[in-house]
């Protein structure tokens, strides 16, 4: 009779079932822990690409005022609308209304003027590159802000210049001003 020696046998490469649970159930933890963190980065990162778009736009109807010479205006897409539901930049041409561009709705954001009124006004670019009328200040933010803030709003600044800049709300207290 032949006898097997059990010990002698040589181990097989991988993972044993244990192994696997306890990696599986670290994991998920991870994850957990992982997910609301993440949660704000998306929220983040459409705050900052909003401003981006707004900033994008108020600059192609400054260039377009200075290289057509012409004035240029930036406002909602419906008259007396908001900025949130979309925005164009339109100038006459020839004596034609023309879009020159335009932008979609922002959902779940918010896009206000000081004092948390609905941005509802038009600006206009002057032939010079300048706005007509003064500066201009629009916030954008998440449409429910939790408290405390988890996300900075950011702000789209227009100087007496004409220059456009976007500023972040760091320190989350609803002030792009202070940092």
């Amino acid at each position: 009779m032949r006898t097997v020696d059990y010990n002698s046998q040589k181990r097989l490469p991988g993972f044993t079932i244990i192994e696997l649970m306890i990696t599986i159930v670290i994991l998920g933890v991870l994850v957990t822990l992982a997910i609301p963190s993440f949660n704000d980065l998306i929220v983040s990162t459409r705050i900052k690409g909003a401003a981006s778009d707004i900033y994008a736009a108020l600059t192609v109807a400054r260039s377009e005022a200075i290289k057509r010479n012409i004035n240029v205006t930036v406002g909602p897409l419906t008259a007396g609308g908001q900025w949130v539901n979309g925005w164009q930049v339109t100038a006459v041409i020839g004596g034609t209304q023309t879009v020159l561009a335009t932008h979609g709705v922002l959902s779940n954001l918010t896009v206000e003027c000081p004092g948390g009124t609905a941005c509802t006004q038009t600006f206009t670019y002057a032939r010079n590159g300048r706005l007509t009328a003064g500066t201009l200040t629009m916030n954008v933010d998440v449409a429910s802000p939790p408290t405390p803030r988890r996300v900075p709003m950011r702000c789209v600044n227009v100087d007496l210049s004409g220059r456009v800049n976007v500023t972040a709300d760091n320190n989350r207290d609803g002030n792009c001003a202070n940092g």
